[in-house]
């Protein structure tokens, strides 16, 4: 067997988390091999106590802190209509002056607003919805990758989550702007989550959102939109990467069950109705994707026992799946007629609000 080791910090706690990768019995070993270069906590650092953490997920997105002295994580709320802590990963950005863009809604709110729009102000508006797994279905998945908004421009993906990613910073640094002791975007680590069947180029794609979105440096962030060309997009400058950690989804969900449930069962033994569990499965089912891993809990560690598998088997799928069937009800694939048929935008916001308002 193969392992490999890294580290997460919960508050003042560290765990080890080892992934596990059977090999076959004939496996033989390579003639050449690197000499290993010694890790010291290669990966791991100590937080100064301010942890900020986003779960983007394909349907929703959420955002939590924790700063030094707290006791407990704090969920941000998102909608102070609904006083909702977690909300559709939907985004309405305002065209500017100078070809600037300003995110105008995000959420419910967002759809709400596009779903009502007038045709008037449609070509001032630019909206997506449901864009990750993009990351996912394409083939060839990079930096370069444009996505289409429901008004049928074409954009960078990469800088779609980057507007994303910004206006949930902002949200959290005003928050405590009007606090006693004000804290700033770089006093923050800050945590991203991502589906465990990535692979290391929608990683790296999540990673580069968040060097432009700011969340990392003292700067605006991004304003602007790059048109999407033959050219390479330019490299975000990487700055403080080691305060940035992408956390796999169902790794997440296992600390939390280590943390949580198992402290559960720690304060009252007598009535728990299970005990401590030391082998689980977590199946995480998303919007999206759906990651399934096995683990095992050995001295305080957990240990991944399986590559982790799945994959784009979400929720959405349920809406696809009945999209199909109305496609074939009125004999119009992807809906390109009745797209073709009017205002694109409008049609496209009467597409959303059945599939996605009054279906769901």
């Amino acid at each position: 067997m193969a392992a490999s080791a890294g580290y997460f910090a919960i508050g003042f706690r560290s765990i080890q988390v080892i992934q596990v990768r059977l090999r076959k019995a004939d496996y033989k070993p390579p003639l050449d091999r690197a000499s290993k270069i010694p890790r010291q906590n290669a990966g791991y650092r100590v937080t100064d106590g301010n942890i900020a953490a986003v779960d983007f997920g394909t349907t929703s997105v959420s955002i939590a802190f924790i700063t030094k002295g707290d006791e407990k994580v704090t969920t941000f709320t998102l909608d102070r209509e609904d006083q909702s802590t977690r909300v559709p990963n939907a985004v309405l950005l305002k065209k500017e002056d100078n070809g600037k863009m300003k995110v105008e809604a995000f959420g419910s709110i967002a759809r709400k607003k596009f779903t009502s729009m007038r045709s008037s102000e449609h070509h001032t508006h630019v909206y997506f919805e449901r864009i990750k797994m993009l990351m996912r279905r394409e083939k060839a998945v990079d930096r370069d990758t444009a996505v289409e908004s429901f008004s049928g421009e074409k954009y960078y993906l990469v800088e779609v989550i980057a507007f994303i990613l910004k206006y949930l910073r902002d949200l959290l640094i005003d928050h405590f702007s009007c606090t006693v002791k004000p804290l700033k975007t770089t006093d923050f680590d800050w945590v991203i989550t991502v589906p465990a069947i990535w692979d290391a180029r929608g990683k790296r794609m999540m990673r580069e959102a968040a060097y432009m979105a700011g969340l990392l440096s003292g700067y605006g962030g991004i304003t602007k939109f790059t048109p999407v060309s033959y050219r390479s997009l330019p490299l975000p400058d990487e700055v403080n990467p080691d305060r940035l950690s992408l956390a796999l989804e169902p790794e997440s969900a296992a600390l939390y069950s280590q943390e949580t449930v198992g402290d559960q069962i720690k304060s009252d033994p007598d009535t728990a109705i299970i005990q401590h569990p030391s082998d689980y499965m977590v199946i995480d089912a998303g919007g999206g994707t759906i990651d399934i891993t096995a683990h095992i809990e050995v001295d305080g560690s957990i240990v991944v026992e399986n590559i982790p598998t799945g994959n784009a088997w979400g929720g959405t799928q349920i809406n696809e799946a009945f999209a199909k069937i109305l496609e074939g009800i009125v004999n119009d694939p992807g809906f390109e007629k009745f797209l073709a048929s009017g205002d694109r935008s409008q049609n496209m916001a009467d597409i959303i609000k059945i599939f996605y308002t009054e279906f769901e």
